[in-house]
């Protein structure tokens, strides 16, 4: 049961993250798209996790760092700061307290940002900047009740355009699609937010060839560990060569060869653009190791011998869950989460019987202190 209860978590984890970077893509593929003349419009910048810096003004957070989940420069210096906020919480107080701090964040970049990349310098600033943040569909309506009961109470008077944007993923002859609609405020384009308060439907394909956003699948926040280890994989497994390949179809077995820097350099095309020093690198090291960790202890891939941070990896037909990797991945990942709470959980109660004992010692080996009349 309590390893039913963590796979079920661990696969809403993952599905949250991905619906995150779906989200992200969807909203800088329609920025970025020229409604007039149907193509995408080339954008000067676009960052995920990007560091700017608030001014002395702001009233949240005065000459402070700020890394918003994406930020968009188009090539006419119009700028996007783009915040995506999945999963809220049913429990009334939990929800009152994250719509709090996404008007806190909001406020945070309703500011004069230095960070922005124009004309190829990374301290730069945009004359002005649009705010959206993205929520999912089932939580619009109530999100914006109270924004606005927020607003009424305590004031929420931006200078920027600012606009919240619900995504919903409906499926339709043609498969699965995002919607993108707009649930409160307007955007500076008149135009966008007509368009976006009509709900627009985004094809996936269009996204996915998308120049700049189609291949992402990581942003700046770490993802669940079973969506590393099947980008991992995944990964790995197009770098195979042409006799690498033919021996798997043959014999059905086929290995790999590949060091930390290689999987990170081969990761970071699936990673938002790293442009200067402003922009966050990612995915991380951590990240990588610990979900070659798990691809290790599931027996997917060895330690290459003699050789610090390299490893093989094995690919095998047959194998128990080759039909479907990522399931595979949050079953064997799930599992070692509740091997490690059970350890921790026996350790700790290790160590209280041990700290009983030692208490007990202690005061049978106490001096008696007599009382005299």
């Amino acid at each position: 049961m309590i390893l039913e209860s963590v796979e079920r978590r661990i696969h809403q984890d993952g599905d949250g993250y991905k619906r995150t970077v779906v989200a992200l893509k969807a909203i800088a593929n329609e920025l970025m798209f020229d409604d007039k003349n149907r193509i995408i419009v080339p954008c000067s910048a676009i960052h995920s996790g990007r560091k700017f810096k608030t001014s002395k003004a702001n009233a949240r957070s005065p000459e402070t760092d700020v890394t918003p989940d994406m930020a968009l420069l188009l090539a006419n210096d119009v700028g996007f700061i783009c915040e995506a906020k999945f999963g809220f919480d049913r429990d009334e107080q939990k929800f009152t307290k994250r719509v709090g701090e996404c008007i806190e964040q909001i406020e945070k970049y309703d500011d004069d940002l230095l960070g922005w990349r124009v004309n190829g310098k990374e301290d730069g600033r945009c004359e002005d900047h649009d705010l959206i943040l993205l929520v999912n569909f089932e939580d619009a309506k109530k999100f914006v009740k109270a924004l606005e009961t927020h607003r009424e109470e305590n004031g929420f008077d931006l200078t920027r355009a600012f606009a919240v944007v619900s995504v919903c993923n409906l499926n339709r002859a043609e498969g699965s699609w995002d919607m993108l609609d707009l649930e409160y405020g307007a955007l500076s384009d008149g135009g966008k937010s007509d368009k976006l308060g009509e709900r627009i439907p985004i094809r996936p394909e269009l996204v996915e060839s998308n120049p700049i956003v189609g291949l992402v699948e990581l942003y700046d926040e770490e993802p669940p560990v079973p969506i590393m280890m099947d980008l991992i994989h995944n990964t790995v497994f197009r770098k195979l060569d042409d006799n690498a390949r033919e021996q798997y179809n043959i014999e059905g077995s086929t290995n790999i060869s590949f060091s930390l820097s290689n999987i990170r350099r081969w990761l970071q095309e699936y990673s938002f653009p790293v442009l200067d020093s402003r922009d966050k690198a990612v995915p991380e090291d951590k990240w990588i190791v610990k979900a070659i960790h798990q691809l290790k202890t599931l027996n997917w891939i060895e330690v290459e011998e003699g050789k610090a941070n390299r490893w093989v990896y094995i690919f095998k037909k047959g194998r128990k869950g080759i039909g479907n990797p990522y399931k595979r991945f949050v079953q064997h990942y799930a599992k070692s989460v509740v091997q490690a709470k059970e350890k921790a959980d026996k350790a700790k109660l290790k160590k209280q019987e041990k700290e009983k004992r030692k208490a007990a010692k202690a005061k049978k080996n106490a001096p008696l202190f007599n009382q005299s009349d």
